[in-house]
């Protein structure tokens, strides 16, 4: 028998996928593609039914929403240029926080 611990941990852990493919599709065919960084509850395993998604964009294009809505995945977009995250970015509360609990979707290329 299934533990509820354990088909929720299975449950957020297809989220997460589903989150990564929705990344992965928002940022096809921009060069460079701008990293997509998850943080938040999802990421940290707290995530309840009413949570959104929390996700930092670093780099200079807008991420595009579409692949997110299709599959209804509420999302908070959180958007830094590549400039500002080298330098300044990375000293904002929110920005750190996001570093220290997050994971990489769209690895951030140099």
């Amino acid at each position: 028998m299934v533990s509820l611990a354990h088909a929720r941990a299975r449950r957020l852990e297809a989220l997460r996928a589903s989150v990564a493919d929705a990344a992965r599709e928002a940022v096809a065919g921009l060069d460079p593609p701008p990293g997509v960084l998850l943080f938040g509850s999802l990421a940290t395993g707290a995530f309840e039914g009413g949570s959104d998604v929390d996700l930092l964009v670093v780099g200079p294009d807008r991420l595009d929403r579409r692949p997110f809505l299709r599959r209804s995945l509420p999302v908070d977009i959180v958007r830094i240029d590549r400039a500002a995250f080298g330098t300044d970015g990375t000293r904002s509360p929110l920005v750190r926080r996001a570093l220290a609990e997050g994971t990489w979707l769209v690895p951030l290329t140099p």
